[in-house]
């Protein structure tokens, strides 16, 4: 059998390609024809391991194998199309695509030790390395600059500095130190308030230009509001980062000395890579040399010896404090950073900030660090107020108190201005059970008056972040947690008075509730009102997609199937072949004198989808833990399909308390792009208050009532328990969410439940009916049962 005819057999039947369309694969037939027999039998082979996995994918590596042939013995084909299929299952087809096309830079490279490392690979032994140094859960992130919000640390999605992978991870390690060490040096922390005197370490310059600006001072993050207090506030800045890189690695030296004893040959190799300082223009010029003397000792090239005065003169203002750089603090840095200033701007010429690399801190991001900030202590905020409300006791007319919670009466009912947080007594009563363990954490009280209630181990830990940050606890707080307990959580006039009491928000949508005790609907019973999710800034999604890796390849397998779905149809006027059928009966007609039809063609066609799917997501308090985590995991994974599949789809979560305040939160709108916003929100997803399913429910399907769609979806993923604080619990909750239900589906919507649960429910069939929901309490299970439930319900 010649080589030739080797293809033209096999190829074929490996591609099942019908003889009808073997013009598909003629050309790379030709291409191939010429290759000996052996390394034909090695492409036939490689197609026989891509197709079951993507047929597209299998028709571009014919496309590019006569090319990869050029600069790859046949026997390393089958290591390249290994790598191409793990591009291909982690990142998708365009992305194996341009792995394919550049098979030099790509693979040759990475076998000869040349490749570089990405973020994602180094994040494995990186982030464990970083949080053990930190203390908290901080996160990486890829960014085309190196910077830290303070909750992240963004670094290059790649390094590729050296040939070895080691020396790479290594760059990493050394970066993300220098970021961490930002953050634990307190570079964001020094607070330049304008109404208290200048700070005792600061030079008599700075401080005197301090108390001229008092009078205008820049609403702006430390180190910010010192930068803009000079003319050129993009100089100061870059001053004041290379000294405090100068002065953070001075203390990496001195707390993590092996790092910076393996990172030499990092400092040099970045060394060498920097500009020559002689060949920069202006003040460029200088503050080249003094970085690559910061980092080597040295400057780099032929440093004109007429400018070797100006360069001595700024190395003496640099080393001019008493205080050595591993025991400065960052008021040293603004004193250093406003003697170099004043001397720079004393030399002709510009300053052209973009034309200045940074160096290995990245420029300073004061504001996006203060942002982050804010954010965190407005969720500590929200979580203390919500359970130190749980803690107290209601202070409504006759409410009785529990008796487990105090340990003393209160005369009359606690207000703000008694409620005060105790720290804990200098040591347990002989007999309390805390004085019997050793090293177990004395409790801390709240004071509501004379009364006195211990706090939760939870509530103690947060109450203690709370002081580290802000170093008390904000009256304000213990207020807010009052008026929860006492006002809006009284039910002295029954469960709904305060709620009854309150007019709607502007905007609030108001929508009957079913009673199933009198058969009929409470009318405009039930307010609900949008709100915008938080997008949070974290890997979950790429720790979720790392950690279902094989699940998902099966999932995306069966979804890319769907996808291409095709059927041939006949007798068209235009088409890709001829109908033979067709043809012959036209031509019988004409032979009998009748006329004829022009519908001779076959055209392959793509069945067109057209499916919009709501996603509603449950965020209550009940679905705390493992079942918050699952369902955000569940909701990547379907979510990622979805794109694959290509159907549109929106994502709502819903919690609340109360008819009164029944939300619903935006997380993706359904035209709206499955983009990196709309993941932040994914990750934002945490617990909020109770499960009131019926509004919601309601609401969707009008939106899904508006919607244009053949087929239209409703899918709830929830733990399956609707409740809420006040009467809606029981049979009464679950026969409103049930006549909900029942509603959307007589609007043409198929609602549908997933259930992240340890067990199943005897309400869950009644409420969804017998084959309208499943039961997971394994996400892996998710892929197994998710293509066959999605295909039935769209097909």
């Amino acid at each position: 059998m010649t080589s030739s005819t080797l293809l033209k057999e096999r190829l074929p039947t490996l591609l099942r390609v019908e003889a009808a369309n073997y013009w598909e694969i003629e050309d790379h037939i030709e291409q191939l024809a010429e290759q000996p027999a052996e390394v034909q039998q090695e492409i036939l082979r490689q197609v026989e391991a891509i197709w079951p996995v993507s047929q597209a994918l299998c028709f571009i590596f014919l496309d590019q194998v006569p090319k990869a042939l050029q600069c790859l013995h046949h026997s390393q084909l089958s290591a390249w199309v290994n790598a191409t299929l793990d591009v291909y299952e982690k990142d998708g087809l365009q992305q194996a695509h341009r792995f394919m096309a550049e098979v030099e830079a790509n693979f040759l490279c990475q076998i000869r030790g040349e490749a570089g490392i990405s973020l994602v690979e180094a994040s494995g032994r990186l982030l464990p390395y970083l949080r053990g140094l930190a203390g908290f859960e901080l996160e990486l992130a890829a960014a085309t600059e190196v910077y830290t919000d303070g909750k992240t640390i963004f670094l290059p999605p790649e390094i590729t500095l050296f040939r070895e992978k080691s020396l790479n991870f290594l760059t990493y390690k050394l970066l993300a130190s220098c970021q961490w060490a930002l953050l634990a040096g307190g570079t964001f922390d020094l607070r330049l308030d304008p109404e208290q005197p200048p700070l005792s370490e600061l030079s008599e310059p700075v401080a005197e230009m301090l108390k001229h600006h008092r009078q205008s001072w820049p609403v702006q993050p430390f180190p910010a509001n010192f930068w803009n207090l000079f003319p050129q506030p993009e100089l100061a800045a870059d001053l004041f980062t290379l000294l405090e890189t100068r002065r953070l690695l001075a203390r990496l030296r001195d707390e993590l000395p092996g790092l910076m004893r393996d990172s030499a040959v990092v400092l040099a190799q970045l060394h060498r890579q920097r500009p020559e300082a002689a060949m920069q223009r202006d003040k460029n010029r200088l503050l080249e040399a003094l970085s690559q003397w910061l980092l080597q000792g040295q400057i780099k090239g032929d440093w004109p010896a007429a400018e070797q005065e100006r360069l001595s003169r700024a190395l003496e203002l640099l080393d001019g404090e008493s205080t050595p750089p591993e025991s400065a603090t960052p008021a040293t840095t603004l004193n250093q950073t406003s003697a170099l200033y004043q001397f720079l701007a004393q030399l002709p010429g510009e300053y052209r900030p973009e034309d200045y690399q940074p160096l290995l801190g990245g420029r300073l991001r004061p504001a996006a660090v203060a942002a982050s900030r804010q954010q965190q202590r407005e969720e500590q905020r929200q979580r203390f107020i919500k359970a130190l409300g749980l803690v107290l006791p209601p202070t409504a007319d006759g409410q009785e108190e529990s008796p487990e919670a105090t340990t003393r009466q209160a005369p009359s009912p606690p207000t703000s201005e008694h409620a005060a947080l105790m720290p804990p007594p200098p040591g347990p009563p002989p007999e309390s059970p805390e004085a019997e363990q050793p090293g177990t954490r004395q409790p801390e009280y709240i004071t509501l008056g004379e009364q006195e209630i211990k706090l939760p181990e939870e509530l103690r830990e947060l109450a203690r972040e709370i002081r580290d940050d802000l170093g008390r606890i904000p009256e304000h707080y213990i207020s807010a947690a009052l008026e929860q307990a006492g006002g809006g959580m009284a039910t002295g006039a029954g469960p709904d008075a305060a709620a009854e009491e309150q007019a709607p928000p502007a905007g609030a949508l108001v929508y009957d509730e079913w009673d199933y005790r009198r058969a009929g609907f409470r009318k405009n019973w039930c307010t609900l009102v949008e709100k915008k999710l938080p997008p949070v800034r974290s890997r979950f999604i790429e720790q979720t997609m790392a950690k279902y890796q094989g699940p998902w390849r099966l999932l995306k397998r069966q979804f890319e199937m769907m996808r291409l779905s095709q059927r041939f149809l006949r007798r068209q006027r235009d088409g890709d072949e001829i109908d033979l059928d067709a043809a012959i009966e036209a031509f019988s007609d004409l032979r009998a004198g009748q006329a004829a039809s022009d519908k001779l063609f076959i055209r392959l066609t793509r069945d067109q989808r057209d499916i919009a799917t709501f996603f509603l997501v449950d965020m209550s308090y009940s679905t705390e833990g493992w079942i918050n985590t699952a369902i955000k995991e569940t909701l990547v994974l379907i979510c990622e399909a979805l794109r694959v599949l290509g159907d549109r789809h929106a994502i709502y979560g819903f919690s609340g308390m109360r008819r009164s305040r029944s939300e619903l939160y935006h997380i993706k709108h359904l035209d709206e792009d499955y983009d990196q916003a709309v993941q932040d929100r994914i990750s934002g997803i945490t617990p909020q208050d109770y499960t009131r399913m019926g509004p919601p429910i309601r609401h969707l399907t009008r939106m899904l009532s508006d919607t244009d769609a053949r087929i239209r979806l409703l899918i709830i993923i929830s733990d399956g328990k609707p409740e809420d604080y006040d009467d809606y619990k029981g049979d009464y909750a679950i026969e409103d969410t049930r006549h909900a239900l029942i509603e959307a589906k007589n609007a043409g919507i198929h609602p549908f439940c997933i259930t992240i649960d340890r067990q199943a429910h005897d309400y869950i069939p009644h409420l969804f009916g017998a084959v309208n929901y499943i039961f997971i309490d394994q996400v892996k299970r998710l892929p197994l049962r998710m293509p066959e439930i999605y295909r039935a319900l769209t097909t």
